[in-house]
């Protein structure tokens, strides 16, 4: 039975491993999966050596218990950036 999953990059060149797509199933929300999940992913970079993790999320109330999750695991700096979108429909 899958209730979760967490998709991540390794760049080992540039020495970080970037967390992707990831997600809990609602019924099992607020369990700590995502924690669990999170951790391994993090030991998982330490064993390859990688210095640096990095993650995204949006800043809408949506994701803010992925936000919680991030900092539980150790996630702490935050760097702003800008997100620019096109709208490709005719008109």
């Amino acid at each position: 039975d899958v209730f979760g999953y967490v998709t991540y990059w390794l760049f080992p060149k540039q020495q970080y491993g970037h967390l992707d797509n990831n997600g809990v199933r609602p019924d099992r929300a607020g369990q700590g999966w995502a924690t669990f999940m999170y951790r391994e992913v993090l030991d998982r970079f330490r064993r390859e050596g990688l210095r640096f993790a990095h993650v995204d999320t949006g800043l809408d109330d949506a994701h803010i218990p992925a936000r919680r999750a991030y900092e539980a695991v150790g996630f702490d700096r935050a760097v702003p950036s800008v997100d620019l979108w096109q709208d490709l429909a005719p008109g």
